[in-house]
């Protein structure tokens, strides 16, 4: 069993779970078949990673340190660098199909997977912290968990999907129809349909 580790980072594919491991040299980034078994090491000495994205070939996160975005195959191998959130403080990422997705501190940003520029999608001023996706649309909550916006994910409006008070939401996630999330303040979990 490992402890430590920022907990809230976790992705699934359909053989493995990623998390994140805490070491004296940085963070280490490791998977665990979902049938069970002993972790394995994918990445090591990472500086404040955020957000876990995989595909079942390749495993993308990104750095808070330096708003890069990395990417390393699932069966381990080398660390690449395939995008830069251009000096903006990365939070959270999320993928599909073609493309990767970047929360930032107040920009929500979009790369191809493939590598390249990325397209600014939006900005906030109260920036955005966590990130999640459906088939077309992207949500992201605010540095100070008062908002929930949505936005196409090719752009456009960004729109206030929902408000909350102050520090009350722990964290939320998005199915078909409905969006939840956590209300730390009452103990519940809540969810509003899309």
């Amino acid at each position: 069993m490992f402890s430590g580790g920022d907990q809230t980072f976790l992705a699934l594919d359909a053989v493995n779970v990623y998390f994140m491991i805490d070491s004296r040299d940085g963070v280490q980034i490791a998977k665990v078949n979902k049938a069970g078994g002993d972790p394995v090491i994918l990445a090591s000495k990472m500086a404040y990673p955020r957000g876990l994205a995989s595909n079942g070939s390749d495993l993308y996160w990104a750095s808070y340190a330096d708003g890069a975005l990395r990417k390393t195959s699932v069966d381990g191998g080398a660390v690449s660098v395939f995008g830069n959130s251009s000096g903006s403080t990365a939070m959270d990422v999320v993928m599909d199909e073609t493309s990767v997705y970047c929360a930032c501190d107040f920009e929500l940003l979009k790369f191809m997977r493939t590598g390249g520029q990325p397209v600014k999608l939006a900005a906030a001023k109260l920036g955005f912290m966590k990130l999640e996706t459906d088939l077309s649309k992207l949500y992201a909550i605010s540095h100070d968990y008062t908002r929930l916006y949505r936005i196409s994910k090719s752009g456009g409006e960004l729109a206030i999907f929902a408000t909350f008070p102050q520090f009350s939401v722990g964290n939320f996630a998005v199915d078909a129809t409905n969006v939840y999330w956590t209300n730390s303040r009452a103990g519940t979990v809540m969810s509003l349909r899309k």
